[in-house]
Order: structure tokens, then C-alpha cells, then sequence
């Protein structure tokens, strides 16, 4: 597993080239009111998690389409995997990573069930890895992150947030650069378990510095402990 040190050397490497010298002023972040109106309309009476969640879903599947590469960062129970292989269809490729292999084999299951599991490679180990799995030939057009801890196993096996900012640079790095079809990263932080709002503090700061000229990003955020979800697009 990638040491602390090469996780803060990536951070600091984007830092470098992608983030705005004048901290703590925080880039503007586009709004979500009309993706908001839509979906509140339409699922009223579910969850806040699944209403963000359709949110993710429909932001990424505007820009990902058959043939294309994409990231499950987060494999968990292979919802998102699921859903971003069918979008890149069989001539495409996902890559999928968890640090449990109870998540990818239940991941492996879902894809079995859906007929999708041919586009999709599983790798057990930590998403602040990712960098050695990406191909170098092939942009990034997608990735998704779902945080926290896997539902029904240990829970203090958590995502945390010197490893999730490294992957996260990583894909931002790596993404697709088109002002109307550039690639996008979703990211979903749960803050209700410990450990939790430290993290979506660290990603809002992180995401904050971004330069504007080169990313887009939206946010909705639930009241009191409920999720947070951003939307970064690479525009140049």
C-alpha cells in the first residue's frame, strides 16, 4: 500500500499546477437549483442519500457514453460500478478498487448479474494507489467516490482523508479536458459516522482552491449530518 508520504507528495505535486496561490478565498461553486428542482420533484418521498446519489448518476451519465474510460474509486456493493460500466458499454473499461475483498466480491457478483463484468477491472488495494493502475494512453472521462464505510461490515474500516485527496487529485489530473464534455469526478462524503465531517471539511477545502479557469465545481450539501456531494468538471 502507497506510504503517507508518496499520498502527500501527489497532493502536493497537483497542489503545484491545479490549485489557486490565494487561500483561503474559495473559488465560486457553480449551483445545482435546477438539477436540484428536477430530482426533488420526482423523489420527494426518498432519501436524501438516493436523491443525491440520482444526482451523481445523472451529472456523470451526461458526459460518459460507450467507449469510453471510467473509475470506481470506491467499489462498496458495486452500485456505482454497475452503473459506469453500462454507461461505457463492452467497448469500454472501468476500473474498479476497494481496499476489502468482501466489497469486490460482492462488486463481482452485481456485474455477474447485470452481464457487465468483461468492461470492469477489480483491484484490491487502496485508491490512493490508482495512479499506478491508469492507463497512460486513455483519458479519464469519469470517476466516482462514495466514502465512508461499507454498509454491513466493519466500520472502522473508513475512508479517510490524506488517501481520498490523493486519489481524488489523481483523477482530476487525469481527466478529459473540453469546456462541453469534459470529464467529470463525483464525490458523495458521509459525515454522520466519526471521522466523517473531518473528511468532507478536508475535500470542501481541497476542492476550494481549485483555479476556476480549469475546473467547475458544483456542490449540494443535505442539512445537519447528512451527505455532501460534488461535481468537479475539467474545462481546460
Amino acid at each position: 500500500m502507497r506510504s503517507s508520504s508518496s499520498a502527500r507528495t501527489i497532493i502536493k505535486d497537483f497542489r503545484r499546477s491545479h490549485v489557486g496561490k490565494c487561500q483561503p478565498r474559495r473559488v465560486a461553486i457553480s449551483s445545482l437549483y435546477a438539477l436540484r428542482r428536477q430530482w426533488l420533484s420526482i423523489t420527494t418521498s426518498s432519501s436524501r442519500r438516493g436523491r443525491l446519489t440520482q444526482m451523481a448518476h445523472a451529472s456523470i451519465g451526461a458526459v460518459l457514453g460507450p467507449g469510453d474510460f471510467a473509475v470506481d474509486a470506491t467499489a462498496g456493493k458495486g452500485y456505482d460500478t454497475v452503473f459506469l460500466a453500462n454507461q461505457v458499454g463492452f467497448t469500454g473499461q472501468v476500473l474498479a478498487l476497494d481496499v476489502q475483498l468482501g466489497a469486490l466480491e460482492a462488486t463481482r457478483e452485481r456485474l455477474r448479474a447485470f452481464d457487465c463484468e468483461t468492461q470492469v477491472r477489480l483491484i484490491h488495494g487502496c485508491h490512493s494507489l490508482l495512479h499506478d493502475y491508469l492507463p497512460t494512453n486513455v483519458p479519464l472521462q469519469a470517476a466516482m467516490f462514495n466514502l465512508g464505510f461499507l454498509p454491513g461490515s466493519n466500520k472502522e474500516v473508513v475512508t479517510r482523508p490524506q488517501t481520498t485527496i490523493a486519489a481524488l487529485a489523481t483523477c482530476l489530473e487525469s481527466l478529459r479536458i473540453s469546456e462541453s464534455t469534459g470529464g467529470m469526478v463525483s464525490v458523495m462524503a458521509y459525515r454522520g459516522h466519526p471521522g466523517g465531517q473531518d473528511e468532507a471539511d478536508s475535500i470542501a477545502d481541497f476542492l476550494g482552491g481549485l483555479l476556476p479557469h480549469r475546473y467547475k465545481v458544483q456542490q449540494h450539501e443535505a442539512p445537519g449530518s447528512g451527505p455532501h456531494l460534488w461535481l468537479v468538471q475539467r474545462i481546460r
